[in-house]
């Protein structure tokens, strides 16, 4: 049924629908969809001084989310290897003499493949929360230049700027590509990952229960091809390419299949051989319904 009354975030279209009622935070949050630019989104989304209440200890307030409890070095080498995984997507558009900034940089696992793997001397990182921050001082060589916020580096020009599971995170996603634009050289790149809207538990075996878990209330949009290409067009972005990751394999998907709630996957990591859980993996990457989308934009 169709909410005239409920406008997209995104695009501005009424033609709009209730997706959902009821994410893994807030029994009352609306996860509505946009059938003209595919994107979701939250109504309503946290005010801004809840954002910056949730955000002093992200990873804290996270915890509870996970049956296996981590340490920052811990998530900080998960994101690390993850990212190795899929190298091929940046050794196109990154190379040793890049200037590379990173919003968002998290526990550091793509500052140790820009500088361990692609040899980047040239790393800057933003970063609000100050746990993260105080960890990554303790973690990476001094001449990596980190920040709180933006505003301490937004003169600057750079070769590339990455931003992986952030933009899901913004208010005003618009207002982001306009100040990354800005901040890009010339022939720079604008490389972004997030969680893809064709998330295979949903989209290919339906679980409700996962569809609770995932949708939580600091994830105001969850975007496809679609909608990224509209946000990329009415910024004057063009879109390089498309590519997708999938974090997790069939092992986490047998459990959530059965358990229907977050479980440690581990006695079914053993059934399966790790050519039978990359061969998953890549159908799922063929077929375009991962957990993560990629995007890489550059100026029009």
């Amino acid at each position: 049924m169709l909410n005239k009354k409920q406008t997209c975030r995104i695009c501005g279209s009424e033609e709009t629908f209730h997706f959902m009622k009821g994410i893994y935070d807030c029994s009352s949050t609306k996860v509505i969809e946009c059938k003209k630019c595919e994107v979701r989104f939250l109504d309503p989304i946290m005010s801004i001084d809840e954002e910056t209440e949730y955000y002093k200890n992200y990873y804290k307030s996270q915890e509870d989310r996970y049956v296996v409890k981590s340490t920052l070095e811990d998530i900080q080498n998960s994101s690390y290897k993850f990212h190795k995984s899929y190298l091929n997507h940046y050794t196109k558009y990154i190379n040793s003499t890049s200037s590379v900034l990173e919003i968002g940089s998290g526990t550091g696992g793509v500052i140790k493949l820009l500088s361990k793997d692609l040899l980047v001397n040239n790393i800057t990182s933003v970063e609000k929360s100050q746990s993260n921050i105080d960890f990554l001082k303790s973690s990476f060589d001094k001449n990596i230049n980190f920040h709180y916020d933006i505003s301490e580096v937004n003169n600057n020009k750079y070769d590339v700027i990455i931003s992986h599971a952030l933009f899901e995170h913004l208010r005003e996603p618009k207002i982001f590509l306009l100040e990354m634009k800005s901040m890009l050289n010339t022939n720079g790149y604008l490389i972004m990952e997030m969680p893809n809207k064709h998330e295979p538990l949903i989209e290919l075996l339906g679980i409700e229960e996962f569809k609770k878990f995932t949708y939580q209330k600091q994830h105001y949009f969850i975007y496809n091809e679609k909608s990224l290409t509209f946000l990329a067009n009415n910024t004057n972005l063009k879109v390089e390419t498309f590519y997708y990751c999938q974090r997790y394999s069939i092992d986490n998907h047998m459990s959530w299949a059965i358990n229907k709630k977050p479980k440690d996957f581990s006695m079914f990591s053993n059934l399966f051989s790790e050519k039978t859980k990359n061969e998953y993996r890549n159908d799922l990457i063929k077929n375009k319904t991962t957990d993560t989308i990629g995007v890489v934009l550059s100026i029009a």
